[in-house]
């Protein structure tokens, strides 16, 4: 380009691991003319002279992007070869938080020790509340055995096997079963029929005020004459 016309500045082509063009210059270190690239210039301060621009580099950045159910749910911007800050995501009902993998299906774990050097998908992994659902006989006869049941899903009761009977022989007064209860005494706040279903949601551990996994369920046979 002649140092007396106009002329429009070459597309930078240079790369430089962990880092971006930012421009040209006309000193190394930055402290000379600065150019933009692509920027249309006239040297005629140089004319007749070779004029070297020196690339210019500013720090790379990476994105960190976290995705929770499916969706990004955060952004985050790290400078290259710095460690990611974990984020936190929202307490979700029923669910357990347990830390962020670089996988969707969740298998492989991030370390946030680990030093960013290009963009990271990062996927949160979370465990579905456990409970385990007991059947008492209150007052009849038998044994049942208890179930264990996961937030988020549907569930038939099994059969009731307990049976319940007053005194011997003729003059014995035989009780039908007529569901179960979360209380003795039939008040209580969940009941369920014979094989009922029971959905282990949002309303089933507010009712029950469960807030973690791991909590235990008693079912009491209700009988009737």
């Amino acid at each position: 380009m002649s140092c007396l016309e106009a002329g429009e500045l070459n597309t930078n082509e240079f790369t430089r691991d962990g880092y971006s063009f930012t421009g040209w210059n006309t000193a190394a270190d930055g402290s000379g003319t600065a150019y933009a690239e692509n920027e249309s210039v006239l040297l005629s301060t140089y004319d007749g002279a070779t004029v070297t621009l020196y690339a210019q580099w500013g720090q790379g950045t990476h994105t960190v992007t976290y995705y929770v159910d499916g969706s990004v749910a955060s952004t985050q911007q790290v400078n290259n070869g710095e460690k990611a800050t974990q984020w936190q995501p929202q307490a979700q009902t029923g669910y357990n938080f347990k830390g962020w993998y670089t996988d969707s299906a969740c298998t492989t774990s991030f370390d946030f020790n680990t030093a960013i050097d290009n963009d990271v998908a990062l996927y949160g992994k979370w465990v579905a509340w456990t409970f385990t659902i007991m059947f008492h006989k209150n007052g009849g006869s038998g044994s049942m055995s208890s179930i264990e049941v996961e937030y988020g899903k549907s569930y038939t009761l099994p059969k009731n096997t307990f049976t319940y009977s007053n005194g011997w022989g003729p003059w014995a007064q035989r009780y039908s079963f007529s569901g179960w209860n979360t209380s003795a005494s039939g008040k209580g706040v969940l009941s369920y029929a014979d094989q009922g279903t029971l959905e282990v949601n949002e309303d089933f551990v507010t009712k029950l005020n469960f807030n973690e996994s791991g909590r235990s369920l008693i079912l009491y046979a209700q009988w009737t004459r």
